[in-house]
């Protein structure tokens, strides 16, 4: 061991290296001041600063001639410092991983369409003697234009029919285009593991209205 005062180049302790001896662009940290290096291929990109986990960008080349001629601070975090690309990947992949939003989706479609299904049943309910006369009219109808004769008669003999007639025909229509869009959505989104149950709530209630006409 050499003692103090024998040889001055020894009297100071070794400098310590930046992070590690293959990297090949040196340069200060903007915000701490503090010398960093990295691979060439970060150039131009944004690091985060070991130190004081800032985020900077590296220049194109080192700007750093002697790294040892810079004294290297403790690094704020515990441990051996690393310089890490700032990237939102980490946080950004487990957000993405939660989400479904088919899944909610569908359960609000679901929802909307089983909402239409019961007023229209409830429309029906209140002139079921009326749709059950045109129903068999209907069915012994040989074409359109029959149909449309049979209809013509029905608002001659009941000009109000258009009133519950025109309601019942739009929540009809709209139950089957939305339960349909539901059951879509909820196939899509049962295929996902995040917000599942919610998915398959959707699909138990949209087909609840179809199990009751079988």
């Amino acid at each position: 061991m050499f003692r103090p005062g024998t040889n001055p180049s020894f009297d100071l302790p070794p400098p310590r290296p930046l992070v590690s001896t293959t990297m090949s662009i040196r340069f200060q940290c903007g915000s701490c001041s503090q010398p960093i290096e990295v691979d060439d291929e970060w150039a131009s990109k944004p690091v985060a600063c070991p130190y004081c986990r800032k985020t900077v960008t590296a220049p194109m080349e080192s700007t750093l001639g002697d790294p040892t001629a810079i004294q290297t601070a403790t690094p704020v975090a515990t441990g051996p410092p690393a310089v890490q690309p700032f990237s939102a990947t980490p946080d950004a992949a487990p957000r993405a991983a939660g989400r479904n939003r088919l899944a909610v989706v569908s359960l609000v479609l679901a929802i909307a369409a089983l909402g239409m299904f019961i007023a229209s049943g409830l429309v029906s309910a209140g002139h079921s003697e009326q749709l059950k006369e045109l129903e068999r009219a209907y069915g012994e109808a040989s074409d359109y234009a029959e149909q449309v004769r049979i209809m013509n008669e029905l608002l001659k003999a009941d000009p109000d029919a258009m009133r519950w007639l025109l309601p019942l025909a739009v929540l009809s229509v709209g139950w089957l285009g939305t339960n349909v869009a539901a059951i879509v959505c909820g196939i899509i989104g049962v295929r996902r593991p995040a917000r599942r149950g919610l998915a398959i709530a959707a699909l138990a209630i949209s087909f609840l209205p179809i199990l009751l006409f079988l």
